[in-house]
């Protein structure tokens, strides 16, 4: 018999991708009683009002792409999973109260600033998901403006594939 130990940490929206993965792995392992608790501890995204998207937006210089804007702004956050992995949605900023300054700590610009650590984001992207190991859900600006397709972005290579067309295409669950 082997133990396994380990210490799951919950980001402002939920686990982490990567400490879902191991949950599935090796939930048959563990008592009802503590997956009851990890599932208590996720979060569920929450609306975003029309003017906090507008102060970020302001902030980005940009509008964002409408399908991105009217998803977030039903459901600021949220997970999604596509052929390629799964991915953890980065909240747009929401200032208006403290519980919610806090829950989206890890927004799009924050997330976005961290990326340019690795030296090969690219110029004028946004980064709006995760999937826990350094990839990136990517809109491009270009222009002044973001374009509606949504990229991956493989931070080892610097490397952008298009996804999908439209963040409409992108079904999050």
């Amino acid at each position: 018999m082997v133990k396994v130990e380990a210490r799951i940490t919950s980001s402002s929206n939920g686990l982490s991708n990567l400490s879902l993965k191991l949950l599935r792995n090796y939930a048959p392992a563990l008592p009802a009683a503590v997956l009851g608790v990890i599932a208590l501890e996720r979060r569920l995204p929450f609306d975003l009002s029309e003017d906090q998207l507008l102060k970020v937006e302001d902030e980005l210089g940009s509008p964002l792409p409408h399908d991105y804007r009217e998803a977030m702004k039903l459901a600021n956050g949220g997970e999604a999973s596509t052929k390629e992995d799964d991915w953890e949605f980065y909240p747009i900023k929401d200032t208006s109260d403290r519980k919610r300054l806090s829950r989206t700590s890890n927004h799009i610009i924050y997330e976005t600033e961290s990326c340019k650590g690795f030296g090969n984001f690219p110029n004028g992207a946004i980064a709006i998901a995760g999937n826990g190991l350094g990839d990136q859900m990517v809109f491009i600006k270009e222009s002044g403006k973001f374009q509606n397709a949504v990229f991956l972005w493989l931070h080892e290579t610097g490397e952008l594939k298009e996804l999908a067309a439209s963040f409409k295409e992108i079904e999050k669950l």
